[in-house]
């Protein structure tokens, strides 16, 4: 699912979730 957001949404709705650079 987040793969999907733009990297900005991932931030704001997956905070706590570490991603890849």
């Amino acid at each position: 699912m987040p793969a999907l957001l733009d990297d900005g949404a991932r931030v704001l709705l997956f905070p706590a979730i570490p991603l890849p650079a």
